[in-house]
Parts: C-alpha cells; sequence; structure tokens
C-alpha cells in the first residue's frame, strides 16, 4: 500500500470522527501502516491505543523505535489482542466494548486526543460474526459520539464473504492494501 494513501485519510479524519474497516492481505504493507498511523498520531500529539498480536508487537517495536523518541513513545499504549478479545475464552460484544471504552474514556475525560487501532482475529466459529457485528456497531457509535479515530484490522485472507460483507457496513472507511472506499453504512 502506498502510505500516502493512509496519510490522506487520516488528514481527512484528523478532526472528525472516522471508523475505518481496514483488510489487508499483505502482512509487510500492514505493519508499514501500522507505523505509519502510530507515528502520524503521536506527532500530532495524539495518544494510541494499539490492540494487536504478541508476534506483531515485536516488529512494530522495533520499527517504531526508529521513527520516535522516547517522549513520543510513551504516547503508545499496547494491549495483547487476545487479552483484550477473549478474555473469557469467548468473544463477548458487551464485554468487549465495555472493555474498549474504559481504556478510551480516561483520555476522554481529560481531554486527550487519542486514536485506537485493533486486530481483530477470532476462531473459526462462524456463530463469532453476529457477536463481531454488534461490538462493531457499537464501536461505531462511541466512535461517532467522541469524534475519534479507530482502525479495525482484519485478515482478508482469513475473513469470510459474510463477515467482510458487514464489516463494510458497520464501518466509514474500507480500506485496502491498495485502495480506500466510502461505502453506505448502516445505522440503526
Amino acid at each position: 500500500m502506498d502510505n500516502t494513501l493512509l496519510l490522506d485519510l487520516i488528514k481527512k479524519y484528523q478532526d472528525t470522527e472516522g471508523h475505518i474497516f481496514y483488510q489487508f492481505h499483505n502482512s509487510d504493507y500492514y505493519l508499514q501502516n501500522v507505523v505509519t498511523f502510530i507515528t502520524t498520531g503521536v506527532k500530532l500529539g495524539t495518544h494510541i491505543i494499539l490492540i494487536e498480536n504478541d508476534r506483531n508487537f515485536i516488529r512494530i517495536n522495533k520499527m517504531l523505535k526508529r521513527e520516535l523518541s522516547q517522549e513520543e513513545f510513551t504516547k503508545v499504549h499496547f494491549i495483547n489482542n487476545f487479552d483484550f478479545y477473549f478474555k473469557n475464552k469467548c468473544f463477548e460484544p458487551q464485554r468487549v466494548f465495555a472493555h474498549y471504552e474504559q481504556n478510551i474514556l480516561p483520555y476522554l475525560e481529560n481531554n486527550v486526543p487519542v486514536w485506537t487501532w485493533g486486530l481483530v482475529e477470532w476462531s473459526d466459529d462462524h456463530e463469532i460474526i453476529k457477536q463481531i457485528e454488534e461490538y462493531e456497531k457499537k464501536v461505531d457509535r462511541f466512535v461517532n459520539d467522541n469524534g475519534l479515530i479507530s482502525v479495525c484490522a482484519y485478515d482478508g485472507n482469513r475473513t469470510p464473504h459474510t463477515l467482510n460483507e458487514m464489516l463494510i457496513r458497520c464501518h466509514s472507511v474500507m480500506l485496502t492494501d491498495d485502495t480506500i472506499a466510502f461505502p453506505t453504512k448502516v445505522t440503526e
């Protein structure tokens, strides 16, 4: 992906909300985009909550250390995605959203800008699609109500077609490794 696409997208949503569905197929592009998102946000004075898996944390940390000062690095807050989404060994939308909100509210209450990036990984359970939809709709309302930028990343190589269609409907922007689209969201 050309990082200028992501930078243009961030610039567009910098002063407003943006709930972004990022479906990636190339892990190197994905990691470059995570780092671009983080460094851009931090340079703008924003705190970043990064919900990511352990194997990517290592590579992201290495890349960020070349881009950020120690002081800037303190604005990046890492949360293991398995612990975040599956703390009770299942994906419970209410609990996961409460956890999401709990991590963001302290920043909002203190007027500190915050963006989120979450890599969502799940088991092969097809029932989880309804649960993810419920969670994504809650996040969408929260993001819109609070003027946040939030990226929900999914590996396109593992995303079933029905989940992909639902995710497109629940986000204001769809980003892939090489395109940006502005789908029509379904609101309730």
